[in-house]
């Protein structure tokens, strides 16, 4: 299948780009950028085509999918565009910061049979399907409590990038439409792929380096069941693991593993040429509904296929991913109520998906 690369603006743009190139299924011809300038040395760097008018793309009926990476104020008007002139869309998190347009995108998606695939790349993992079906098993009786935590250091600064990681667009909020929670949004999807969409949060913000918008941020949930829950999200923890906590009347779920700060710090040789003897994933359980006592240390399940495998397999078969639509939209819903909250200092409503 013939595609194209729409917007390096996401650094995941690359990474796309050469998964599409590795991939025996795809062949990547060319790309669009507004920005001209690194629309064409991304374009050098694939040995592939710049094209600074998207309409010849969307044009072009030879291109049948796109993977776009554009500003997330513009995913709507973008993925919408390349839909209705019949192409199958993968794309980077979220679908919008507007839940009408993430509906929209959606519906698009429905009506013109396109395959359309969000990167939710943490709903793939084995230990997220694990986990969530360890919880409506019951091994932890009702949920009371849940956390989930995800950073990296990509905003504190580092050798040989005295302001981080991240490019100055990444905080410019007109483009962005927030920070580092929109962004590393996963442990959002994630509660609301294990517990489904709370009834209200309440979110608080941190601007540890002073940019517009946040690099740190917590989300309190609440849901109708009285289970509460936390998602933690930042780009100024250096060495923060990436873990699960599932807890409940029965029991407890915990599941961790080396996150992205320690794995740079391990490459940079902060932490001695390799990572920890103890930095391995590691998937736990405790509860009376068990027969063993103590905690129990089980392998983690084999990952679901990577998400661009899974929206070719989409596009090539004409099954159409409703799940990560579905989980899409869900976070969608919680990303615009996290936000509103933390405008409005206030709990806010979670909207309903459908």
């Amino acid at each position: 299948m013939k595609v194209a690369s729409v917007s390096f603006w996401h650094l995941h743009g690359t990474d796309y780009a050469t998964d599409a190139q590795n991939s025996p299924d795809l062949e990547l011809v060319a790309l669009w950028d507004d920005d001209a300038e690194r629309g064409a040395e991304g374009a050098r760097r694939y040995g592939i085509v710049f094209e600074p008018d998207l309409d010849v793309i969307l044009d072009d009926k030879s291109i049948e999918g796109v993977i776009v990476c554009a500003p997330t104020s513009e995913h709507a008007d973008i993925v919408i565009r390349c839909i209705r002139a019949g192409k199958h869309v993968f794309m980077e998190k979220v679908l919008s910061a507007d839940l009408p347009e993430a509906r929209a995108i959606v519906t698009a998606a429905r009506d013109q049979d396109a395959a359309l695939t969000v990167s939710l790349w943490r709903s793939d993992k084995g230990y997220a399907a694990q986990i969530a079906e360890l919880v409506a098993s019951g091994l932890v009786g009702t949920v009371t409590s849940a956390r989930i935590r995800d950073g990296h250091p990509f905003a504190l600064p580092m050798t040989g990038h005295p302001d981080g990681l991240l490019p100055a667009r990444f905080y410019d909020p007109s483009t962005t439409c927030g920070g580092v929670l929109i962004d590393l949004c996963h442990p959002l999807y994630l509660l609301a792929m294990i517990l489904g969409l709370p009834v209200r949060v309440a979110t608080m913000f941190g601007h540890v380096t002073g940019h517009e918008v946040e690099d740190n941020a917590a989300v309190l949930l609440s849901y109708a069941s009285g289970a509460i829950a936390i998602a933690e999200t930042s780009s100024v923890t250096r060495i923060t693991p990436f873990t699960i906590e599932i807890h409940g009347t029965e029991g407890s779920i915990l599941y961790s593993e080396p996150g992205i700060g320690a794995l740079v710090a391990a490459r940079e040789g902060h932490d001695g040429p390799e990572l920890a003897p103890d930095d391995v994933p590691r998937l736990r359980y405790r509860s009376i509904n068990s027969p063993e006592n103590g905690w129990q240390q089980i392998d983690v399940a084999p990952d679901a296929p990577t998400a661009i495998t899974q929206w070719v397999r989409h596009a090539q078969t004409g099954s159409r991913g409703r799940q990560n639509n579905d989980l899409a939209i869900a976070l969608t819903a919680l990303v615009r109520a996290a936000y509103d909250s933390a405008r409005h200092g206030e709990v806010v409503a979670v909207q309903p998906c459908d």
